[in-house]
């Protein structure tokens, strides 16, 4: 079945065909029987990936066949770092007005099935200055599926990595997830703040300069 699918990939690259196997792919990892993706299987998938300037039809749905590999097998996990999917996947991260796009919305969803179990995968993310464009993903819309993405995979960066919370801390971190944390609590947005309040509460655990940094953005009021 994969050898089939990748061959119709590799002869429509843009039609409606790829869109199809594309998708129907993401579905099909879901089943076991489905078979393994080798190398030269995730080089077909990863040549979909485009930065988010060059955006093209079946960027979206390759991602979405990348996420849940990586959701359903470590093994992907690890190749896929080897192979660089990572890099790719932060260069479709948009900032500025258009940070709640669907491009980059997937990037943060597939980056943080990534990281699941993966200390190494973490510190690909950080090196390649993954933090910061996440901390550049909070100023947006606060309610929105990106945000929100991007709030639970520094989450899973932060916690148990020393490395990873203090690049968040030095990205600026602590002042945009306090102020999240303020927003989403006055507004209503439950699941938001509890999140930020993770993050927050990783941030200082054994790190009386992430304390204080946290108390001069007025975070104790807002954890309190």
């Amino acid at each position: 079945v994969l050898d089939r699918f990748l061959k119709l990939l590799s002869e429509d690259r843009e039609g409606e065909i790829c869109l199809n196997v594309l998708d129907a792919l993401a579905s099909l990892l879901t089943h076991k029987a489905c078979g393994v993706m080798d190398r030269k299987h995730l080089k077909t998938v990863l040549d979909f990936l485009t930065p988010a300037a060059q955006l093209k039809a079946s960027t979206i749905p390759a991602v979405a066949v990348l996420r849940q590999m990586a959701l359903v097998n470590a093994d992907y996990r690890y190749i896929l770092r080897t192979m660089g999917a990572i890099p790719m996947l932060l260069d479709m991260i948009r900032t500025g007005e258009q940070a709640n796009s669907e491009c980059t919305t997937c990037a943060v969803a597939a980056l943080r099935a990534l990281a699941i179990k993966s200390p190494g995968n973490r510190v690909v993310i950080r090196e390649a200055h993954g933090i910061e464009k996440l901390v550049s993903l909070l100023h947006g819309d606060m309610s929105s599926e990106c945000t929100r993405e991007a709030v639970e995979l520094l989450h899973d960066l932060a916690v148990n990595s020393l490395s990873n919370r203090e690049a968040l801390a030095h990205a600026g971190g602590i002042p945009v997830l306090v102020k999240l944390l303020s927003n989403s609590s006055s507004k209503g947005e439950e699941d938001m703040a509890n999140t930020t309040s993770r993050v927050l509460y990783s941030m200082s655990m054994n790190n009386p300069e992430h304390k204080d940094a946290i108390r001069e953005a007025g975070g104790i009021r807002e954890l309190g």
